[in-house]
């Protein structure tokens, strides 16, 4: 299970073998199997980076691989010197 927080700041803990998906909106949108929904503070980001770590710990590969965050502008490759 990993701890997470509901958006009132109660820490819950999830069975992250339940997660269906987790989704951005204003909010971080957690569906688990059965079709329950949790709103978390944690972003969707750290939600599946705690997930793949929780799963590495047990020698599993991840399970979501996400891009990593962009970093500023990056430079147009399509525009021409």
């Amino acid at each position: 299970m990993i701890e997470l927080h509901r958006l009132d700041g109660t820490t819950l803990f999830v069975n992250v073998t339940h997660i269906v998906t987790v989704e951005v909106t204003p909010d971080t949108v957690i569906t688990l199997f059965g079709g329950d929904k949790l709103r978390v503070k944690e972003d969707a980001r750290t939600v599946c980076d705690t997930t793949n770590a929780w799963f590495q710990r047990f020698g599993c590969p991840p399970v979501v691989t996400l891009p990593p965050p962009p970093r500023g502008n990056m430079p147009d490759d399509d525009k021409e010197d």
